[in-house]
């Protein structure tokens, strides 16, 4: 009968150990799957902010890609121009 005893008590041991580690595990998940959520709601704050990496900056790079070719033009027409009064 000893034997029996024993073999419950640690069957009972293990049961309330899992059930423990699955409870710890589910927490574990929760936080992890709430953790994954801010972070990507943040992420979609950030883009859509008008801050330095969000649309104000993008719109920042295309006025300045505009300003770049529009002084490469004038140069290159500066240029032409240079060229013919040279020519006469």
């Amino acid at each position: 009968m000893e034997g029996r005893e024993y073999f419950d008590a640690k069957f009972d041991g293990l049961k309330e150990l899992m059930v423990s580690q699955n409870a710890n595990l589910t927490q574990h998940i929760g936080a992890v799957s709430r953790n994954v959520k801010d972070v990507a709601n943040d992420l979609a704050d950030h883009k859509e902010s008008s801050t330095a990496h969000g649309a104000e900056s993008s719109n920042k790079a295309h006025h300045s890609i505009i300003a770049w070719l529009g002084l490469l033009l004038a140069g290159m027409l500066g240029v032409k121009e240079i060229s013919e009064v040279l020519k006469k």
